[in-house]
C-alpha cells in the first residue's frame, strides 16, 4: 500500500495526524490481557494437572473423548476422499494434507485455552474444524494466482524433467531458451519453477560464477522414484 501525501485530497496535515492517531490507538486491552494470560498458563502447564497420559519414554498426551473421536474419524474420512480427487491441484492437495495433524492440534490448543482438563471434547473439535474451513478459504485465494499462471508450465516442465530433456542444475535462462510450449518466456519459466519448487521437485542453489551470482535448480532425486505427488 502506498501512503499518499498529507496534502492529497484537500486534507491538512493535522487532519491526517488525527486519523492516524485514531487508527493506531484503537485496541482491546481486555482481549490482549486475556490472550497473554492464556499464553502464560499454557507455557507453564503441568501435564499431570490436566490429566495427560504419559507412557514410558513418551511425551504426555491427551486423547479425544469417544464422541469427539467419532466426529474426528468422520471428518478424517471426508478429508481423505477429497485428497483422492484427481482434479485437485497439487498445491492445494499438499496444503490440505497437513490438516490431518493441524485440526487435532487446534482442538487441543482450544481445549487448553479454555482451561479444559482430561480428554478433548466435541466443542473444541468443532471450533478447530471451523478454523480449518476458514484457513482453507484463505489458502484457496492465496494459491489461485500461482495455480492459474504456473500449473500448465509446471506440467510441461515436469514431463521434460522425467524424460531427461533438461539436466539437473539448470538455470532459468537455459530453460526458457529451449522455447518449449508454456515455458518459452522468462515469466512462464519462472512460474513453472516456482510451482515445482513448492512441491519439492526442485531445489534452488545460488552459485557465483565469473563474479556474478546465478541460481541453478537441482532436481530432487526422489522425483524420479515417484515418491512425491505427481504433477505430470
Amino acid at each position: 500500500m502506498t501512503l499518499r501525501s498529507p496534502s492529497d485530497g484537500g486534507l491538512r496535515q493535522r487532519d491526517w495526524v488525527r486519523i492516524l492517531r485514531m487508527v493506531f490507538q484503537v485496541r482491546d486491552l481486555d482481549a490482549r490481557e486475556a490472550a497473554y494470560a492464556v499464553f502464560e498458563r499454557v507455557t507453564g502447564l503441568d501435564p499431570a494437572a490436566i490429566g495427560a497420559v504419559q507412557s514410558d519414554g513418551e511425551l504426555p498426551y491427551l486423547r479425544f473423548t469417544p464422541e469427539a473421536q467419532e466426529l474426528f474419524d468422520e471428518w478424517r474420512r471426508e478429508l481423505e476422499l477429497r485428497l483422492r480427487d484427481p482434479e485437485m491441484d497439487h498445491l492445494i492437495l499438499s496444503h490440505l494434507g497437513k490438516f490431518r495433524s493441524l485440526i487435532p492440534s487446534l482442538a487441543l490448543l482450544t481445549h487448553l485455552a479454555d482451561e479444559g482438563c482430561g480428554p478433548v471434547g466435541v466443542t473444541a473439535l468443532h471450533r478447530a474444524c471451523a478454523w480449518g474451513e476458514y484457513l482453507e478459504s484463505h489458502a484457496g485465494r492465496f494459491y489461485a494466482p500461482v495455480v492459474s499462471s504456473g500449473v500448465s508450465g509446471a506440467h510441461a516442465l515436469a514431463k521434460r524433467l522425467r524424460r531427461g530433456d533438461l539436466p539437473s542444475g539448470f538455470t532459468l535462462r537455459e530453460l526458457y531458451r529451449k522455447h518449449w510450449r508454456s515455458l518459452a518466456s522468462k515469466e512462464e519459466a519462472q512460474d513453472a519453477v516456482d510451482v515445482l519448487e513448492d512441491l519439492h521437485w526442485l531445489h534452488p542453489v545460488h552459485v557465483k560464477t565469473e563474479g556474478r551470482w546465478t541460481t541453478r535448480f537441482f532436481v530432487n532425486p526422489q522425483v524420479m522414484e515417484e515418491q512425491y505427488g505427481k504433477v505430470a
